[in-house]
């Protein structure tokens, strides 16, 4: 059997769950190198949320020589991405790491309502950016995902 076609893209997605909450908790596919954005990054920048990535060393710089703010300027812990981290790395010595993301998320959540605002000016560049990236790219990324380069962000593949 052919199963080279499982692997969920995360099209469609339920965009209520972008409504309902003010950041994104994003937990890349790796947490070790390489990098490796995936839709679940992407899919929070187009929806306009605000977010702390808990990817793969290196991940923030990578997003942010791209252009997108990363918010970093509004956490208890900027560097989080910095924290060393090996494919051994027990649960126990990702501990420090874990606690810096959940304290990031709440920096965000907890944002006084002017600083909200502000993010959220952020969040509109960044899915400018996004766009741009994806105009940019948009023969390679239909030809990876097999899709119509013009339906690559078609709210149509949405369900609510």
């Amino acid at each position: 059997a052919d199963l080279s076609n499982l692997h969920y893209l995360g099209l469609p997605y339920d965009q209520s769950i972008y409504e309902k909450t003010f950041c994104s908790l994003i937990n890349e596919t790796w947490i070790h190198e390489p990098i490796h954005i995936t839709e679940k990054t992407w899919r929070t920048i187009d929806n306009l949320h605000p977010f702390v990535l808990m990817g793969s060393p290196g991940s923030i710089r990578y997003l942010e020589s791209a252009g997108i703010n990363c918010f970093r300027e509004y956490m208890s812990y900027p560097d989080y991405d910095d924290f060393k981290r090996e494919h051994t790395s027990s649960f126990d010595e990702l501990q420090p790491w874990f606690k810096q993301i959940i304290r990031n998320c709440m920096d965000l959540n907890n944002l006084t309502a002017e600083q909200k605002a502000n993010v959220m000016q952020v969040a509109v560049k960044n899915k400018q950016i996004l766009q741009e990236l994806i105009n940019k790219n948009k023969n390679t990324l239909s030809k990876f995902y097999n899709l119509d380069p013009d339906r690559l962000f078609d709210k149509s593949i949405v369900y609510c």
